[in-house]
């Protein structure tokens, strides 16, 4: 089943934004000595940038990492910097920007970090530098090729998948109408018009789907964005129902994907469109839904 997930992401917003983030200990970190540091925030007394999962999981093209939140402070990450790597102490993990897609709305991660004098010099280069970060005077953290961004809360609620009696599973108000929609194109072989179905909630009332990210990321197979939890004055998405079982947005091929190879809980919504290549071997189960008789949404093979 599809859910609204409680933990919200750290993502990249102006530097401006009120939702930027300070760290409480950026004094520590600016010494550049290899103290240690928690990143709690003074933005957000009793709260802190934490990891979302226990470990790191892996995808075929996108590798090893693990999603940032806004967590309370007793999760938060104990790091170093060095004036360019903000480095968990645990494992090595250095902060990341997904995809190194560095514009408003991107999410954090944690990637494994460099072992040697050589990967550093090597992970400096990646991904349009999306490792590398300055830690500013006032203790906000923007990217080192753009002082225009910060880190900061995404305005969104996640949409991840969840166990079907979870009580954060939303239903859709128009379930009905995706069924309908689906079999009225089954009948017309996909060949009747259609304005698409609204993805508004009924059990999260004002609220419904929007894409989180305005200009779609692009990163080697895929093109695309998460799907988060906007209010209802934010774009909703309006989809189509395909017979196959795909969700397909009304004015175009994007398609609703479950992100990564495998289905569990967790797993992070996304509507997107990836190359034949990767599709056809990767995301056969990631790509096809059912509707419930309770107006939930869930992977069909799952």
């Amino acid at each position: 089943l599809i859910e609204c997930s409680s933990l919200r992401k750290i993502v990249l917003v102006p530097i401006t934004s009120a939702n930027r983030l300070i760290l409480k200990n950026s004094h520590i970190l600016c010494r550049q000595n290899g103290e240690k540091a928690l990143l709690e925030l003074s933005s957000h007394p009793g709260y802190s940038i934490s990891p979302m999962f226990d470990k790191m999981s892996g995808t075929f093209y996108f590798g090893y990492f693990v999603e940032l939140g806004f967590g309370p402070k007793e999760n938060a990450i104990l790091a170093t910097y060095d004036g360019t790597f903000i480095t968990r102490v645990d494992d090595g993990g250095v902060l990341n920007i997904a995809h190194g897609d560095i514009k408003e709305g991107v999410d954090l991660t944690m990637k494994p970090g460099p072992r040697t004098p050589r990967e550093q010099e090597e992970h400096k280069k990646l991904m349009n530098g999306s490792r590398c970060f300055i830690i500013n005077s006032e203790g906000s953290v923007s990217p080192a090729t753009n002082s225009l961004l910060a880190l900061g809360i995404s305005p969104y609620w996640d949409l991840r998948l969840v166990k079907r009696n979870s009580q954060n599973k939303v239903i859709f108000k128009n379930a009905k109408l995706l069924i309908e929609c689906q079999l009225g194109l089954r009948e017309s072989k996909n060949n009747i018009p259609s304005d698409g179905v609204g993805l508004e909630l009924l059990s999260h009332p004002g609220y419904s789907l929007a894409q989180t990210v305005k200009d779609w990321v692009i990163c080697g197979p895929f093109r695309g964005s998460s799907i988060g939890l906007g209010s209802n004055n934010h774009e909703t998405l309006r989809v189509k129902f395909l017979p196959g079982g795909k969700i397909v947005l009304h004015d175009g091929e994007e398609n609703f994907q479950v992100f990564g190879e495998r289905l569990y809980e967790g797993r992070m919504i996304c509507v997107g469109k990836v190359s034949s290549w990767y599709g056809i071997f990767h995301l056969k189960q990631q790509e096809v839904f059912t509707v419930n008789d309770d107006g939930s949404i869930s992977p069909t093979k799952a």
